[in-house]
Parts: C-alpha cells; sequence; structure tokens
C-alpha cells in the first residue's frame, strides 16, 4: 500500500496512472475497508484478469493499495485492533494472525504520518461512534488516553509527500 497524504490533482495523476483513475480516486469511486484499489481486476493475489478476493488486511501489502488522507481515520483505528484482542485473543493467535499485518500497517502509518496526525485520526473515528477519551480510549499503542481535542499541528498537507515516500 502506499500512501498519498497531498492529494492533489497532478500528484493521483501521477500515482495512478491516468486523470481518469485519479479522479475515481478522488471521488472514493476506487475505496476499499483500508483504502483504495487501482487496479481491482490485476491482484498479485489471484490469477490475472480474475477479480481479487484477498483479505482487506492483505491490501497492506499490495501493489495496487492505496491510502489517502480521508483512509488515514480507518486506518489509525485499524491499527488499534491487536491491543483491543488482547483480552479475548490468545497471545499466540493474535501473533500469527496478525502480526505481519500489523507490523505492515505500523510501518506505513509510521513513514507517512506523525503521533499527532494519527492521534488526530483516531480521535475523529472516537467522534463519529459518539464517544470521547474519557471512555477508556488510549493512543495508538495502548499506553495512554488519547488527547481530547485538537487538530494535527500544521493542519492538512503539513508534510510534504509524493507517492507514498517522504520527501527528503
Amino acid at each position: 500500500m502506499r500512501m498519498l497524504l497531498d492529494t492533489g490533482t497532478g500528484q493521483l495523476t501521477e500515482c495512478t496512472g491516468s486523470p481518469e483513475q485519479a479522479q475515481a480516486l478522488a471521488d472514493s469511486r476506487l475505496d476499499t475497508v483500508t483504502g483504495a484499489c487501482l487496479d481491482y481486476s490485476d491482484s498479485p493475489f489471484n490469477s490475472p484478469g480474475q477479480p481479487c478476493t484477498a483479505s482487506f488486511l492483505d491490501s497492506l501489502a499490495c501493489r495496487n493499495a492505496v491510502a489517502t488522507r480521508r483512509h488515514l481515520p480507518r486506518l489509525a483505528w485499524l491499527h488499534r485492533a491487536p491491543d483491543e484482542l488482547r483480552g479475548t485473543v490468545d497471545a499466540a493467535v493474535r501473533a500469527q494472525d496478525w502480526r505481519t499485518h500489523f507490523l505492515q500497517l505500523t510501518a506505513l502509518l509510521e513513514d507517512n504520518t506523525t503521533t499527532a496526525e494519527r492521534d488526530a485520526a483516531a480521535r475523529a473515528v472516537l467522534r463519529l461512534l459518539g464517544m470521547s477519551p474519557k471512555d477508556g480510549a488510549t493512543d495508538e499503542h495502548g499506553t495512554g488516553p488519547l488527547p481530547a481535542s485538537g487538530p494535527a499541528p500544521g493542519g492538512r498537507g503539513s508534510l510534504p509527500r509524493a507517492c507514498g515516500r517522504r520527501a527528503p
């Protein structure tokens, strides 16, 4: 998965290959559970020409997957899932079923976002769910409460990025 947080028209076209596909990405027409898929019928998990049947977690390692700023809240929330399962799923099962995906998601988020951006994204999900940090939500590491409010420092687009790579 690549992450495109500064989603200007030029960057989307460069990363998708065509203005039409860039527009479909911008319009959410390519969205999946975790991000967006640029080529649903050319999955590395299936035979060429066949629709993708991979798990949404496999998209974290897929060459066709892209996440934009609008996907950040769901990715930040998904990043919390293994910790949320700690009390209900055996540690060995959690490690076997989630470890690779969790590490991929951790790398994606840490390479492309700041802690403040991830916290702000998780707070957005809490607001959408009608919850607040005082309801017991913790930060992405499960070590403390999420900050109560406020946007990420620098606001939207504060870190320069292109096609999922940090700018120097």
